[in-house]
């Protein structure tokens, strides 16, 4: 006797670790250089993308590649971001924080 099988497999491969990112709330001075390198781990060694959620202050950027947020801000006030590290997998992490732009002393707004 002969026995015949047929034998599926259904693979799903396994998403990796998100990306850890933590931020804390920054100062800056309007009209002054600023720059805040937002910080993520990958376990899985993987390139990791950045992106802002809110709008950063006038004359600040990020750059997505590196997560360096540079520039000279030229309005002052509070601005409450999201920042979002991701890898390739479309893995993310979000994390919270401010960019609290003032005037420098005896500057008027």
């Amino acid at each position: 006797h002969v026995l015949n099988f047929d034998l599926n497999f259904d693979f799903k491969a396994k998403s990796g670790t998100p990306p850890t990112l933590n931020t804390t709330d920054q100062e800056g001075i309007k009209n002054q250089e600023f720059s805040y390198q937002l910080d993520a781990t990958e376990p899985d060694g993987d390139i990791i993308t950045y992106e802002i959620l809110g709008t950063l202050p006038n004359g600040l950027t990020l750059n997505q590649n590196t997560g360096l947020i540079s520039g000279k801000p030229t309005k002052t006030g509070k601005f409450m971001l999201t920042a979002i590290a991701k890898d390739k997998d479309g893995e993310s992490e979000e994390s919270y924080f401010d960019i609290n732009i003032k005037n420098a002393s005896g500057q008027k707004p």
